[in-house]
């Protein structure tokens, strides 16, 4: 019926076998019905309160209601498109009233015989009803095409709604455990100002003292004021974190405070478990952005034939019964059947059809080159997290090994406090470096769940818990 360029050909079988994640464009079920084949990954942490936010966000969120509103209209869209392939049925009745404005003499044929009417002034009113049937023969699979690419838009749409899922599922784990680690810092944070005022407070003293000069005091100042900063940085950026989780859930701030109060959350205890990645394949199918792109170039391809097919003739059949007469009781004397085929030649439209059927080609390569750089998008980020998480492996155990040596200097610093060989100022401010090696532990395990997110959405690792 029509050709695509062997280019197009073979970049659409190279996607597809790569990717290996070819749709059935038949219809999804409704969103209620779907059930999830494996347990959300959230629930092998054990955390309640982190199972009660994703549960509610799922129910809440409004960017994932959407998604679900616009896959039930696209599902509509395909059962209407799919109507066209079946026989259209119609029903109508009418009534009309006629008065001649002119009396007169007139005749009517009646079995070939003239015979004369008086067409005097008079009203005549007249009843009908008329029943029909109408169906295009699908000769080109227009119909059919046009219907296949409305159910894979409608399955694009499904994806979408499971890709918004899972994707919000990361995004609640990421605020809930920021606001665990901003938690677990405030304490060390505020020791870390206490003993920044204290350390001010001995160097002023010192200072008079002659024993400091004014240079080594402004130095001793300004961790104070850098440790204030930071305190107050982390309250509001908790608060920051907390905004941004009521988004998702779409709750207020206030409601949501007392479930997530201070000291009630916290980061997952461990290291994250070690990444499934299976082959590329397995992970490309995975991933809901590599079957939305996949979808598209399905439906974009039912779409270049709708727009071919539209070029060749189109055969209708149509059945009308026809009655009417001065009172319905006269409808059923004299009926009318009429059977009727009709040949449309499209052709004669040349400009309107060729650019159609070029806005169709256009659209398919589109999909096919977003198709494409989907893929090696997807294949690249799971080398990147993977990278990310080397490096973190890598901070981590630098983490470790400078904590133990500032906890060995604080050691020998109380040492020779207590041996009368060093000050309390010593003291302080080698306790500041084992708090900050404390606190950057924290920030670094917080950064290996998030990187663990990043992982899963490059591996599309738990998006079947979000079906």
């Amino acid at each position: 019926m029509f050709s695509i360029s062997p280019a197009r050909i073979l970049i659409l079988t190279l996607l597809t076998s790569l990717s290996g994640c070819a749709a059935s464009p038949a219809p999804a079920p409704a969103p209620a019905a779907v059930q999830s084949p494996a347990a959300p990954w959230w629930q092998a942490l054990h955390d309640p309160r982190l199972d009660a936010l994703q549960a509610q966000a799922l129910q809440t969120n409004v960017d994932a209601l959407r998604k679900a509103l616009s896959w039930q209209s696209a599902q509509a869209q395909a059962r209407l498109t799919g109507l066209d392939e079946q026989p259209s049925p119609s029903l109508g009745l009418n009534a009309s009233t006629s008065r001649a404005l002119h009396a007169g003499t007139t005749s009517v044929l009646v079995n070939g015989v003239n015979v004369p009417v008086d067409t005097g002034a008079r009203t005549t009113r007249s009843y009908g009803a008329s029943a029909g049937l109408s169906y295009e023969v699908d000769l080109w699979s227009r119909l059919a095409q046009a219907t296949r690419a409305d159910r894979a838009d409608a399955a694009l749409r499904r994806e979408e709604w499971y890709g918004a899922r899972w994707l919000l599922g990361t995004r609640v784990a990421e605020a809930y455990w920021t606001i665990a680690a901003i938690d677990a810092r405030l304490p060390l944070l505020t020791e870390l100002a206490q003993a920044a005022d204290e350390a001010v407070r001995i160097a002023q003293v010192r200072l008079k003292e002659g024993k400091l000069r004014a240079d080594e005091v402004d130095v001793v100042v300004t961790r104070q004021y850098e440790a204030r900063r930071r305190v107050a940085d982390a309250q509001i950026d908790r608060r920051l974190r907390l905004n941004a989780l009521a988004v998702l859930l779409d709750r207020d701030t206030a409601a949501l405070e007392p479930q997530l109060a201070p000291g009630m959350v916290r980061l997952p205890a461990g290291e994250p478990p070690p990444p499934t990645l299976g082959t590329p394949a397995q992970t490309l199918e995975r991933r809901p952005d590599v079957r939305q792109a996949r979808l598209a170039v399905d439906a974009a391809l039912a779409r270049l034939h709708v727009a071919e097919a539209a070029r060749y003739p189109a055969l209708n059949l149509g059945l009308n019964l026809l009655t009417n007469g001065g009172d319905w009781g006269h409808w059923f004397s004299q009926p009318l059947a009429t059977l009727g085929a009709g040949l449309a030649v499209p052709l004669v439209d040349w400009r309107r059809l060729d650019t159609r059927r070029d806005i169709a080609r256009n659209t398919l390569d589109d999909a096919a080159l977003a198709l494409r750089a989907t893929v090696r998008q997807a294949l690249t980020d799971v080398d990147n997290a993977l990278l990310e998480r080397e490096r973190w492996r890598q901070a981590w155990q630098a983490a470790q090994a400078q904590r133990a040596e500032k906890e060995k200097v604080h050691a020998v610093a109380r040492l020779r406090q207590e041996a009368g060989a060093a000050g309390r100022l010593d003291v302080l401010q080698s306790r500041e470096g084992v708090l900050a090696a404390e606190i950057e532990l924290i920030d670094l395990r917080l950064r290996a769940w998030i990187d663990l997110m990043t992982l899963y959405k490059a591996t599309g690792e738990g998006a079947e818990s979000s079906l």
